[in-house]
């Protein structure tokens, strides 16, 4: 311990020993000699404060650096006790001193060994900014070494455009210092010796040393960091470019059912969850009945880790929507829900279907339309026959014999059987075909007003015919025979109840439920025939085979079964088509759709020309003898002189003799010979 007593002189009174070798002097040298003297005028000035303190009568404790002329540094802790006399007068102080450089030394030491040892660059400036400490890996990272930063500014690290604004804010933190944590206020930049900059992070910790209050900084370079999330953004933008290109919503949902994030593409309209959705359960924003599904599909995609699919149907802006979602299970588990808009598919897998299923009706109908027509074909001949000898006995009676009223009889069952031909031929499309504008109104009313007497008269028909609705390209016979076998099928439906068969008729517009069904019929005006009925109406079964041939409800004896599928045919033939709809115990309603001309029909009055007769030589050839006898008969009746023969060989021999001698020749379509007798002649 150094000991010397002071006056309030300033003059060295007494002092110990170890006060003398301090000052390295010889022994009775500081005694007498002023303090200024002996500490050195800038000593003397640096501790001027302290021994006033003293001299007032405070006890001043401190610790200082004092160097030497010779170049050393100590470091000393001093307690300057004053001397107070009864009076109050101080009159002195004592000055004790203790070397205290080896403690700072290891002091120092400890601190810069406990810098090293820390991962982070770690730098402690004084009140004044200067460097006080520095960690191995501050040094590393600024490229500085420790005896080029101490007691240097803290601005010699910060780049030279931001230090007059940083020293801004060191003031302002020095006058309320606390503790900042990283990332934490002003985005920063670094310095390193090269002049090379770099991002920079930084946490302040205030705190107190024997020197004073400095603040410890802690640097980190997130040079790396910044790169990666540069890199993550560039990744974000990519793929939220990539889900708005994809027209689903992505969802991600808690175990629970809760709304955790969304994602929803432009694309995918008109349904876009809001973000009020988030955080709430599924059941609080679906329909029970699809929470429900969707909550039993996330339980067992959680049970199992596999990804679950389900389909789901939401009326969505007044339409009905169907969706496709699919369930995954993340690392976290959590569920990404990747709801599609699967509605035009769905609605194209229908029209597939709706179109193979009029393609195997069309395919049966031809399969069995073609025997058919053949047999109607030579049924017709042998009606011809009846029907022709028929009426050639019925002129040959007497007029109002009982003879005569039973082949008109006869005539009039052959009638009915010939129409039953026309109808297999029309649905075979052997028929043959004379298609005009016609007006169609007139073909209902008249199609109508011939029905009445067959139809019971428990039935009431009423009529709403537009009589402007315009005109069709088609064959009247075949319209005619639409509307005969609708509303014999609507009348047939009903039975021997009371009920009503109503017929529209009337013009409209395109309509999309029309245009999946025959999209031929897109932008064209069309011409609607409705026939509904109060009868039984049809359950699906029968739906699915209403247009089959042959095919009836009716008890036996009461219907052929060609009806309706002579009406599919006549008016898909005419570039149309046919819609039903009807309940079971509620009727039937068919609604036949014709393209519309715009064309109107002249109305002029039907010329009836009188039957033919003459003299001229006619020769005429089939293959069946009983026609060709009937035709013979019949020429020859109206005065013609007429060869008939059944043998094609031996007609074309006759006329080759004298091709001069005949005026017409009849030959049957189908006639071996035709083309040679046509070029004989």
């Amino acid at each position: 311990m150094r000991v010397a007593y002071v006056d309030s002189d300033l003059i060295y009174r007494f002092n110990n020993r170890a006060y003398e070798e301090w000052f390295n002097v010889e022994r009775g040298m500081i005694a007498g000699r002023p303090v200024s003297d002996l500490l050195g005028e800038p000593a003397f000035e640096a501790n001027r404060k302290h021994i006033e303190k003293a001299l007032s009568g405070e006890l001043v404790q401190f610790e200082t650096e004092v160097r030497y002329g010779d170049g050393r540094a100590q470091h000393i802790r001093a307690s300057l006790i004053p001397d107070i006399r009864e009076t109050g007068e101080v009159t002195g102080y004592f000055s004790l001193v203790d070397d205290i450089t080896e403690a700072k030394q290891t002091d120092r030491r400890t601190r810069d060994v406990f810098l090293d040892s820390t991962p982070e660059a770690t730098v402690i400036v004084d009140h004044n900014g200067a460097i006080t400490l520095i960690s191995k890996q501050a040094e590393r990272l600024f490229g500085y070494s420790r005896s080029e930063l101490l007691g240097r500014p803290i601005e010699l690290l910060i780049p030279e455009r931001s230090r007059i604004k940083h020293i801004e804010h060191r003031k302002a933190y020095s006058a309320d210092p606390k503790v900042r944590s990283m990332g934490e206020g002003l985005e920063l930049f670094g310095r390193r010796k090269d002049g090379s900059k770099f991002p920079a992070e930084i946490s302040l910790s205030p705190m107190r040393l024997d020197d004073g209050p400095v603040v410890a900084g802690i640097i980190q370079d997130v040079t790396e960091r910044k790169r990666i999330e540069a890199l993550l953004r560039q990744s974000e933008s990519r793929n939220r470019a990539l889900l708005s290109a994809v027209p689903d919503l992505i969802l991600r949902l808690s175990p629970e059912g809760v709304y955790l994030d969304f994602e929803a593409a432009k694309g995918f309209e008109p349904y876009r969850p809001s973000e009020d959705v988030l955080g709430k359960r599924i059941d609080d924003i679906m329909p029970p009945e699809i929470a429900l599904q969707a909550m039993n599909y996330i339980r067992r995609a959680l049970q199992t880790g596999e990804t679950q699919v389900f389909e789901y149907e939401l009326v969505v802006g007044g339409v009905m929507r169907h969706y496709e979602v699919r369930l995954a299970v993340s690392e976290r588990n959590e569920i990404t829900a990747i709801v599609r808009d699967v509605t035009d598919r769905i609605e194209a897998q229908k029209e597939k279907e709706k179109m193979e299923a009029q393609l195997r009706q069309t395919q049966k109908l031809e399969a069995i339309g073609t025997p058919a027509g053949g047999i109607a074909h030579d049924f017709n001949n042998v009606l011809t026959s009846i029907m022709g000898f028929s009426a050639l006995v019925e002129d040959e009676l007497p007029q109002n014999s009982p003879q005569q009223a039973h082949m008109r009889q006869i005539l009039t069952a052959s009638e009915r059987a010939r129409d039953l031909v026309k109808q297999i031929l029309t649905f075979a499309r052997h028929g043959e075909q004379q298609r005009k504008p016609v007006e169609i109104a007139s073909v209902v009313r008249e199609a109508l007003n011939l029905m009445r007497a067959s139809v019971p008269v428990t039935i009431e028909i009423q009529q709403d015919i537009d009589e402007l609705c315009g005109t069709v390209l088609a064959d009247p016979t075949q319209l005619h025979q639409v509307v005969v076998n609708l509303v014999t099928n609507a009348y047939q439906a009903i039975g021997d109840s009371a009920g009503i068969v109503e017929v529209s008729l009337c013009r409209v517009e395109v309509d999309s439920a029309i245009t999946r069904i025959n999209s031929t019929l897109r932008g064209v005006p069309q011409v609607r025939l409705t026939v509904s009925d109060t009868g039984r109406g049809m359950d699906l079964p029968v739906r699915e085979r209403m247009f089959e041939p042959f095919f009836t409800t009716e008890e036996s004896g009461r219907g052929t079964g060609l009806g309706l599928s002579v009406v599919y045919g006549i008016v898909t033939a005419h570039g149309g088509c046919i819609i039903y709809r009807g309940e079971v115990g509620r009727g039937s309603s068919f609604s036949v759709y014709l393209p519309r001309l715009d064309e109107r029909v002249d109305r002029g009055p039907e010329k009836r020309e009188a039957v033919p007769s003459g003299t001229k030589n006619i020769l005429f050839v089939d293959d069946e003898a009983a026609i060709s006898q009937l035709a013979q008969e019949t020429l020859q009746r109206a005065g013609y002189h007429v060869t008939s023969l059944t043998s094609s060989m031996e007609a074309l021999r006759v006329f080759q003799e004298n091709p001069d001698s005949f005026d017409l020749v009849f030959l049957d379509h189908y006639c071996p010979v035709k083309s040679q007798i046509e070029s004989a002649s």
